[in-house]
């Protein structure tokens, strides 16, 4: 997609256009062209190139005709659709169904990776919205779609804006749900109705996220296997792992206790081991990510691995937003192979 965009940078230049000290762009002949006007043109290119409208998936054409059926019916739907199912897809698509309907919509998440790709996929739906997130601010008041992120929309923001929807579209629903930041933002936003979408319809205690009649259950993990949208995964687990005593780590919430559990791997013996069952499906040459136990364990796994002579690279909260940045995309271009984290790619990763 950036060798497209590129060409069509090129192409735009090689037309002739070429911006003067005065900031306005000059075409061969006696045209003056505002240098606005030709990023402008570029842009249009862009959004050629790198925005196709997506073409539903059949599930998840059902998923968007049952949760449509249901919004004169019931104030909240949960969506449970496993991880790879293309829940910015199916947003988008709500999204602009609920506007056809004559709708407001708010789609709020608490995941600052997924706002820019949220965007994308609106904007590939051909969706003009609004985009509330610090860095990211644009806002158009006629619009009938707002992007929001939970963090950037605080006391301040609320009152400047005085934003009322008519339909909440929350993703990864299952995240803060039951806190009193998301509760203050309901009650200012003062939706009819609420869509939950989540790969996990529980909540931090296990309880269901709403009453088992609104929650629609579609696109296993299973399903997206069989019906070749994911692939098969394969698991190795070695004996020595499964030979551990765990049964001092304890349930805390509805997970198990990671102070815990980190007690018993980050120790110089199970890191070792754990490296050699890596060596076993030769890592340092396959795009490799590795999720440790807290920030202290992948700090300790990254050095054991360089001390072997294996690079890689290691993204975590404490880390400078823009170093974790340059890190995912070193790993994406396959520049690095092997890239350590906790829990920061995880969701909209």
């Amino acid at each position: 997609t950036s060798e497209k965009f590129d060409q069509a940078v090129h192409e735009k230049k090689m037309a002739g256009a070429r911006p003067d000290a005065r900031g306005t762009v000059e075409q061969e002949g006696t045209v003056v062209v505002p240098h606005e006007k030709l990023y402008l043109d570029i842009l249009e290119e862009r959004k050629k190139v790198m925005y196709e409208r997506p073409s539903l998936r059949p599930y998840q054409r059902e998923i968007v005709d049952e949760v449509m059926a249901s919004i004169y019916l019931d104030d909240l739907t949960v969506v449970a659709a496993a991880t790879g199912a293309g829940k910015s897809v199916i947003i988008s698509e709500l999204c602009e169904r609920l506007v056809k309907e004559g709708m407001s919509v708010a789609v709020l998440t608490n995941i600052s990776a997924l706002v820019p790709q949220l965007s994308k996929h609106l904007s590939a739906m051909g969706i003009d919205h609004n985009v509330v997130k610090a860095g990211m601010h644009d806002w158009e008041p006629t619009r009938s779609v707002h992007l929001v992120m939970e963090q950037s929309f605080h006391e301040k923001k609320r009152k400047e804006l005085d934003l009322k929807v008519d339909v909440l579209i929350k993703d990864e629903y299952h995240i803060g749900v039951n806190g009193k930041r998301y509760r203050e933002i309901i009650n200012v936003l003062d939706p009819d109705m609420t869509i939950g979408l989540t790969a996990t319809p529980l909540d931090e205690k296990g309880f269901l996220l709403a009453p088992k009649e609104n929650i629609i259950p579609k696109g296993t993990t299973a399903e997206l296997v069989k019906e070749g949208y994911l692939c098969q995964p394969k698991y190795l687990i070695p004996k020595w792992a499964q030979n551990k005593d765990y049964s001092s780590v304890r349930m805390s919430g509805n997970d198990y206790s990671e102070v815990a559990l980190r007690e018993i791997i980050d120790t110089p013996e199970f890191t070792a081991q754990a490296i050699e069952a890596m060596e076993q499906i030769d890592f340092g040459t396959k795009q490799t990510a590795v999720y440790c136990c807290g920030i202290e364990h992948a700090e300790n796994f990254v050095e054991a691995l360089r001390r072997k002579g294996y690079e890689c690279d290691i993204v975590h909260s404490k880390r400078p937003q823009k170093e974790n940045e340059s890190a995912i995309e070193s790993f994406k271009r396959g520049e690095t192979k092997t890239l350590i984290s906790v829990s920061s790619l995880l969701i909209g990763f």
